[in-house]
């Protein structure tokens, strides 16, 4: 069945094959929103693609492999070959310098000749440092690097078809320890202290269903999770999904007829803290872990094989929105501000050869661009060094850099692994260190402190001030006002609610107002509700002045509720007794008016 599905794959991509490259996109305005700056046309890209200044000139580079079986190094800026290797990489590259020489090495699992095995490249030529050879027939998936026994050397993990997970020591591919299991595991290998003992530990999936967490250093079982389904493939990524300070894995299962599941296992014991259903299989997709919607909560973002890309919440993995594509989206997600507006933005592809780009705090399709078909992500970049977002994206007729008109300059998450440094730790920690939902890199750009989730010191994070168009190197902000709602920016921040919106769940009753009375502003459904139970929604309170948590508000022993009903004013205490003195006078004298109107009539 594996075999079939990545046969069905392939087949898919040369039949889409004939869908035609168009060199840009014109947007509503008449601008050209999308252009073609270079492309690459040496063969059909077989591989996900890595960049970095792999030869230590100041620039970036771009590594990826053909199906005519070569590795490709080429300048981002022009598209020109730095170096090519004749090698067949059909896996994810990584990138890393693992021989402590101060320069990139390029890691990708290939074959060369007969050989099938790890292969490690000199950065600058592409000449070969080492080599792991796999015992035929098996074959090795894409490598991970890390320091998994704290001596300040990276070593390199990977598994094979063989179902064994290894690890290398990364300055001579000698083997450190090696995991037979007795399946299929390891497709991708996700890297993180999921048990706070200040040392990495390797998480990862297997083909008969199960979660593994391998001991980083020895390679000893650390806990194992049964999800009960067929196969989790590549799905698995580690992140803080519920901010509690530790680190949890994301898991999804595919390959079942019927539906698969997304899982949040705790990352110390893999017990499941929460699971989201649905009827499709995640596309062998590592599910990126963002703040997408400003809230410092991170949401759960993936393709599925149905054509959606779904977004769960972290904390609990309700549906935050889903979106449809395609018939067949892309495997991974790439997720940076794609359109200027300092928020992310998800970038996915499908295999019928679109380019899509979707709102992250809607899901809303901001604009779709036709590519040649492919099997991978796009990845974004700063490719001419002006502080904006290219795109590289490849498939049929090779590789192409394309320039957005207005773009960004954040990226959090890279197809293919999440972290900006290509490593392939699939681990939100190692793109922002400080979790505060700020990328390292954008952090770089921006000037701010990598280890200190507040830079300026005024209480407001720093990726929550970016989202919101603030300063986050400066502290005077945080007494602004800029909605006018009566609550600081701080203010705003503490309480979780919107500070460019003085009604945050747009329910009518503003901000100020629901704190102000113990109600959540950031919760709709609580207008309609009638805490004091005086027959008034608190919406009605709002809306009449009276206070939503006492039943008589001007104190006339007379309820809201009754006032409104009879036409009183329940902010005056003096208007239902005047209605009833006169009522009382009218009754009075018209009884007497009716008296007298008898006895004269009587005589």
């Amino acid at each position: 069945m594996q075999r079939g599905l990545y046969c069905f794959a392939l087949v898919a991509l040369i039949l889409l094959s004939f869908i035609p490259l168009k060199n840009a996109m014109i947007n509503g305005g008449g601008e050209q929103l999308i252009s073609v700056i270079w492309r690459f046309y040496g063969g059909n890209v077989s591989s996900n693609y890595v960049i970095g200044d792999i030869d230590g000139d100041g620039g970036l580079e771009v590594v990826f492999g053909t199906w005519e079986g070569y590795l490709y190094a080429l300048d981002v800026e022009d598209g020109e070959v730095l170096w090519s290797v004749p090698i067949r990489v059909t896996m994810y590259p990584a990138l890393g310098d693992i021989d402590g020489d101060g320069r990139l090495e390029v890691l990708v699992s290939g074959t060369k000749g007969n050989d099938s095995g790890i292969y490690v490249f000199n950065g600058e030529d592409g000449s070969l440092l080492w080599k792991f050879i796999a015992q035929y027939p098996f074959a090795f998936f894409s490598p991970s690097i890390g320091d998994l026994d704290l001596d300040g050397k990276p070593e390199v993990i990977f598994s094979s078809t063989e179902g064994s997970v290894y690890a290398l020591n990364g300055e001579d591919g000698s083997l450190v320890w090696k995991v037979l299991f007795n399946t299929v595991v390891g497709v991708n290998i996700a890297l993180g202290d999921i048990d706070n003992d200040g040392k990495l530990e390797c998480v990862f999936g297997s083909f008969d269903g199960f979660v593994y967490a391998l001991n980083g250093e020895s390679g000893s079982l650390l806990w194992c999770f049964n999800t009960t389904r067929r196969w989790v493939g590549y799905s698995v990524s580690i992140g803080d999904v519920n901010v509690d300070g530790r680190l949890e894995v994301i898991a999804g299962t595919w390959g079942d007829y019927d539906y698969s599941f997304v899982f949040a296992l705790n990352g110390t014991s893999g017990c499941p803290l929460w699971k989201f259903r649905f009827y499709s299989a995640v596309s062998i997709s590592i599910p990126a872990i963002v703040d997408l919607n400003g809230d410092r909560i991170p949401e759960t973002v993936f393709g599925a094989l149905d054509g959606y890309i779904y977004c769960l919440r972290g904390v609990d993995g309700v549906l935050v929105w889903r979106t449809y594509t395609d018939p067949l989206p892309s495997e991974e997600v790439t997720v940076g501000d794609i359109n200027g507006d300092n928020r992310l933005d998800v970038l996915t592809t499908s295999f019928v050869g679109e380019l899509i780009a979707l709102d992250g705090t809607s899901g809303s399709i901001l604009w779709k661009y036709p590519i040649n078909s492919t099997l991978w992500p796009a990845n974004l970049a700063d490719l001419d060094g002006n502080g904006d977002l290219e795109i590289i994206v490849g498939g049929r007729n090779g590789l192409c850099a394309l320039d957005v008109a207005n773009s960004g300059f954040r990226i959090y998450w890279q197809g293919g692994g999440g972290d900006l440094s290509f490593m392939r730790k699939s681990n939100q920690v190692f793109i922002d260190r400080d979790m505060d939902f700020l990328s390292d890199y954008s952090e770089l750009h921006l000037g701010t402190n990598l280890a200190n989730n507040d830079t300026d010191g005024d209480g407001m994070g720093d990726g929550w001030e970016v989202y919101y168009g603030f300063d986050p190197t400066n502290a005077s902000d945080a007494e602004l006002d800029v909605d006018g709602d009566g609550l600081s920016n701080l203010g705003e921040y503490l309480y979780g609610t919107n500070p460019t919106s003085n009604d945050t769940d747009g329910d009518g009753t503003p901000d100020l107002w629901e704190i102000k009375y113990d109600l959540n502003p950031t919760d709709p459904s609580d207008a309609s509700l009638d805490c004091d139970s005086d027959g008034l929604s608190n919406l009605a309170e709002f809306n009449m002045g009276t206070d939503p948590t006492n039943p008589d508000s001007d104190g006339d022993l007379f309820g809201d509720g009754i006032e409104v009903a009879i036409g009183s004013d329940p902010l005056n205490p003096a208007m239902p007794w005047l209605f009833i003195v006169s009522f009382t006078i009218a009754v009075i004298a018209t009884t007497i008016y009716l008296r007298k109107r008898r006895s004269s009539t009587e005589k």
